[in-house]
């Protein structure tokens, strides 16, 4: 068998280790690796994933939702480690994403350093290991992960994966072996429980025992055993965990068993013309007309099939290296859980995802730096020119990186790169909707949206986001007719409901959008949004009980969200129950400090109360006072409460000055009915009189 390459040193039990240091090359590669992706700090949330993980997640805010993260399934995806880091994120930066986006940086940096001591243990001289650990720093395949929150799962899980290498060949070297090997198997648990795409990682250390290490096949699995069975219990409870994101997938576009294998064969191909090329890559490209009729989508399978068995051969009649036939199926086996023979929820997406190759690229750098190591090595005139493509390679990577690290920037910028890669991608142009609508460029939005529902008209999502841009827009008409389409296509999307309701109501048709918010709460009795939309209905109606119910279902549902607890409260204070509104908002402020409609509800009660037992002057005026400061004197619901504290605490002029500067606000809005109030009660408190409600 032969040896890796002359820089590869040899024994007969393992790998030697390189002689030099890492401190200097390792400080090196991580501040280079930082500043190729530094352009991504100023990155926002792409509302791809990411919001659904951080932002819009409950467990990020409620008491317990720690717990809740490693006991339950409520999170989007099973990786409890890679949620557990986001809600540790979420006490430091909130909703900020820079710091969501340094954190990613600084954990590629550090993979980078990873790579780098692996490739040092496997026994790559100082420039092989360079080499290689940059082509994984630095190369923009890297640029997606790294620049997208929602991939953290991809950094954290890559951190444990190359100490899971690391402290695999070490347990194969020198002394503790039984520690370094204890070491791997726990760190291959951690990045199970980050992302389960390491599925398939004992297998190739299995190969690695073999082919590079020269272990025995009997030593090699009787090792791996421990490992295949954390990654059988791991994956398995991700695959059965996964199954509520296919079912959301239309059987008419998740593609069949032959197709996925015709999928499986042609995806690494793609990769691999990703890493040569990587120009204009994106986050989804056009999706394949692969189909078992199309006798030509089994041609790339067949080259796949054929260039292992080559592989294989080869090396067995002593032609290539070892670091090859590891590295080519290090590279199969990584990418194997995400070619799509099992199905899951992207490949209506997009069939391949350069976020993939972030592990899955290393098996190709690695052989490819040990030979172009060989290779200058074998003649001292080759040293020079070396070091100059190599220093082009470093360069022309870290600058597209750099770049294309703001594609991610916002939803707008990404699938705008979507678009122009695959134009004819359906959820490329509904994303890509989807993202100029939030930013209010509606208009610009219709013609993405009308795209989507060209693309695939029997495909309910289109038909839901193109009626509620027309809400928005308050075009009700088409809001009612895309609504009633999604119906059609699909009768119990409860989301379509509530957007017809929401219609309805908007347009006029108050009983029949009662009715069908009924229909919805009835139907789906946890749909927090159906609920919150009724229970205003209730209330418009002087349904006061009822809209009590609902209020407090919805808080029982979602304690993190301030509306309800002040929905509850309004409700009480029409039923004559201001002593009771004031307990449940108390509770709800010591749980949501800092909310600005719990304080100034909780004011408003103190300062206006009926109830000589309620009222407190004092106490209204510090949580008024408290709300203003918030909204920087700016909201003029808020400093009308200030008011009415200013009266109640003996403050008459000061009482007036505020509602004075509430009528001001409100005439700014455009509202002068309430403009009117506010002088109205100005004059009142000038008079020292206060305000009862």
């Amino acid at each position: 068998m032969h040896s890796l390459s002359p820089a590869i040193a040899r024994e007969s039990d393992g790998p030697k280790p390189a002689s030099w240091s890492l401190s200097i090359p390792g400080l090196a590669l991580f501040l280079l690796t930082a500043a190729a992706f530094s352009s991504t700090l100023s990155n926002g949330w792409t509302g791809w994933d990411d919001t659904a993980y951080v932002l819009n997640s409950p467990l990020m805010k409620v008491p317990g939702g720690l717990a809740r993260i490693w006991t339950t399934g409520e999170t989007e995806q099973f990786y409890p480690l890679t949620f557990t880091s986001y809600w540790l994120q979420y006490r430091w930066f909130g909703g900020e994403a820079g710091g969501y986006h340094a954190v990613n940086v600084i954990l590629h940096s550090l993979n980078a350093v990873l790579c780098l001591a692996f490739l040092r243990a496997l026994g790559l001289g100082r420039f092989g290991a360079i080499l290689g650990a940059a082509l994984f720093a630095l190369h923009p395949t890297q640029a997606i992960t790294v620049a997208w929150i929602a991939e953290h799962k991809n950094t954290l899980c890559g951190t444990f994966t190359f100490l899971t290498l690391l402290a695999w060949v070490k347990s194969r070297s020198g002394s503790r072996h039984a520690a370094w090997y204890i070491v791997s198997l726990a760190c291959f648990a951690l990045a199970m429980l980050s992302k389960t795409v390491v599925l398939a990682l004992p297998f190739a250390l299995l190969l690695l025992d073999h082919t590079v290490l020269r272990v025995t096949w009997k030593r090699g699995i009787a090792r791996v055993v421990p490992m295949l069975l954390i990654a059988v219990a791991l994956g398995g409870l991700t695959f059965f965990f996964e199954q509520k994101f296919v079912d959301k997938a239309s059987p008419q576009w998740m593609p069949g068993l032959l197709e996925r294998i015709q999928i499986a064969g042609a995806a690494p191909w793609a990769y691999l013309w990703h890493l040569l090329w990587p120009w204009k890559l994106s986050i989804a490209y056009p999706l394949w007309d692969a189909g078992a009729s199309h006798l030509h989508w089994w041609l790339p399978a067949l080259a796949s099939l054929t260039a292992a068995i080559a592989l294989i051969h080869l090396h067995r009649h002593g032609r290539i290296r070892a670091l090859w036939v590891w590295g080519f199926a290090n590279f199969f086996l990584i990418l194997g859980p995400t070619l799509g023979i099992i199905p899951f929820g992207n490949l209506v997406v997009t069939h391949v995802s350069d976020h993939f190759l972030y592990l899955a690229s290393m098996g190709l750098f690695i052989p490819f730096a040990a030979e172009i190591e060989r290779w200058r090595d074998a003649s001292e005139s080759r040293r020079l020119p070396a070091m100059g493509l190599v220093g082009l390679i470093v360069v022309v990577c870290a600058a597209v990186s750099f770049r294309d690290g703001n594609v991610y920037q916002d939803a707008v910028t990404m699938w705008s790169r979507a678009v122009e890669v695959a134009p004819d991608n359906y959820t490329v142009r509904l994303g890509l909707a989807e993202g100029l609508a939030k930013r209010g460029r509606r208009d610009q939005a219709l013609p993405h949206y009308r795209k989507a529902v060209e693309l695939r008209p029997n495909w309910p999502d289109a038909w839901l986001f193109l009626g509620q841009n027309a809400l928005d827009q308050r075009d009700y008409d088409s809001a009612e007719r895309a609504f009633r389409k999604v119906l059609d296509l699909s009768p119990a999307d409860g989301t379509a409901l509530l957007g017809l309701a929401n219609t309805l109501e908007q347009s006029g048709h108050i009983d029949e959008a009662l009715a069908t918010f009924e229909a919805v709460v009835q139907r789906y009795p946890d749909f927090v949004e159906a609920r919150s939309g009724l229970a205003k209905m209730y209330l418009g109606f002087a349904r006061y009980q009822d809209a009590l119910a609902q209020f407090q279902a919805v808080v029982r549902l979602r304690p993190d969200q301030p509306m309800p607890h002040v929905g509850v409260a309004t409700c009480l204070r029409k039923l004559n129950r201001d002593a009771d509104a004031l307990a449940g908002l108390r509770q709800a402020r010591d749980s949501l400090p800092g909310d600005v409609a719990i304080l100034n509800m909780l004011a408003r009660i103190l300062a206006t109360s009926p109830d000589d037992l309620v009222r407190n002057g004092a106490q209204a005026l510090a949580a008024a006072t408290r709300a203003a400061e918030l909204t920087q004197h700016a909201n003029p619901l808020v400093l009308d409460t200030l008011a009415a504290a200013l009266a109640e605490s003996g403050k008459p002029a000061d009482a007036a000055n505020a509602s004075r500067a509430a009528a001001a606000l409100h005439r700014k809005l455009g509202s002068e009915p309430a403009a009117l109030r506010s002088d109205d009660l100005a004059a009142l408190y000038a008079q020292g009189q206060t305000l009862r409600e």
